[in-house]
């Protein structure tokens, strides 16, 4: 296993930490990525207990463990971010990385977003649905998911979504 850099495991730290903010359940990755910062050479006090903390340690002491490392670490715009936009970024990333297939990231968001949520992840959202109409339809998934890989691409980009057609 190679040693990641120190930005890619600050950003791996930064994604774990937005996804644990909306889907508290994966503090294990916030863990894990905290060790991966100690391999990487990045350290703090607080970062070295969190990288020791186990996943089952209450959310009351983790969360000041994960905010304290963040400050420590000067990433404490983390935990300012908006909460769902960071999560889907982040679960994008996973995408992208191929740790995570777009139908999977759609009930994701479906989950955690909702239909409710941010305006700027309803196109995720929606796309979950979208998913089950053309299993349901008999529609051709190469179109749509062309597109999520596209939307994808300008969601992290910070760009406009590219418009929609089954045509």
């Amino acid at each position: 296993m190679a040693v990641p850099t120190s930005a890619k495991a600050r950003s791996l730290l930064a994604d774990a930490v937005s996804v644990w903010r909306i889907s508290p359940a994966t503090v294990g990755d916030v863990i894990d990525a905290a060790v991966e910062c100690l391999v990487a050479g990045i350290d703090s006090p607080s970062l070295r207990e969190l990288a020791g903390a186990s996943p089952k340690e209450s959310q009351f002491a983790l969360e000041p463990l994960i905010s304290d490392a963040l400050v420590e670490l000067n990433m404490q715009e983390v935990l300012t971010a908006d909460v769902q936009r960071a999560a889907l970024g982040a679960m994008l990333r996973k995408v992208h990385a191929g740790q995570l297939e777009m139908r999977e990231l759609a009930g994701w968001a479906h989950r955690f977003v909702g239909h409710d949520g941010d305006t700027a992840c309803q196109a995720f959202v929606d796309l979950d649905d979208m998913y089950d109409d053309a299993e349901y339809s008999g529609r051709d998934l190469v179109v749509l998911e062309q597109w999520a890989a596209d939307a994808a691409r300008a969601f992290l980009a910070g760009e406009p979504l590219p418009p929609y057609s089954w045509s």
